[in-house]
C-alpha cells in the first residue's frame, strides 16, 4: 500500500517545486518587463535630447545673429521643455533603479556576494548593500 500512493511528503515538495517554477517563471517575466521599460523610457529621453539638441542650435544661431535673449527665449515655450526634460531622466533613473534592484534580487537567489554584485555593476559595495537590502524588501 506505502508504495502505490505518494506519501504526504512527496506530494508537498512536489507542490512547493512547481509553485517555485511558477514564482521564477513570474519573477523572469518581471526582469524582462523592467528592462522593456527601461528600453522604452531610454528611447523617449533620446527623443528629448535629440529636440533639445536641434532647439539648442537654433538659439545659438539667432543668439550668434545678434539676437536678445528675451527675443530668443520669448519665442520658445523653455519652461514645458525644462520640465519634459526633467520628466523623462527621472522615468530613466525610476526605470534603472528597478532593473538593478530585480537584477540584484536574482544575483543573491543564484548565490551571488553582494561584493561580487558591486564589481559587477562597478560601483561601491555600500551602494550595492543598499540594492540588496532594497531587494530582499521586495514582496
Amino acid at each position: 500500500m506505502w508504495g502505490s500512493e505518494p506519501c504526504v511528503v512527496d506530494t508537498i515538495l512536489m507542490c512547493q517545486q512547481e509553485f517555485a517554477d511558477v514564482v521564477t517563471v513570474h519573477d523572469q517575466q518581471n526582469m524582462l518587463d523592467s528592462y522593456d521599460e527601461l528600453m522604452e523610457s531610454t528611447e523617449r529621453l533620446l527623443g528629448m535630447l535629440r529636440s533639445t539638441r536641434a532647439q539648442n542650435r537654433k538659439i545659438r544661431l539667432q543668439l550668434e545673429d545678434g539676437s536678445s535673449i528675451r527675443e530668443v527665449f520669448s519665442a520658445i515655450p523653455t519652461g514645458d521643455l525644462r520640465q519634459s526634460m526633467t520628466q523623462a531622466m527621472a522615468e530613466v533613473a525610476s526605470a534603472r533603479h528597478k532593473v538593478r534592484q530585480m537584477a540584484f534580487a536574482r544575483g543573491l537567489e543564484e548565490g551571488m556576494s553582494i561584493g561580487e554584485l558591486a564589481r559587477m555593476w562597478g560601483f561601491s559595495r555600500q551602494l550595492a548593500a543598499r540594492y540588496a537590502k532594497e531587494a530582499r524588501a521586495e514582496p
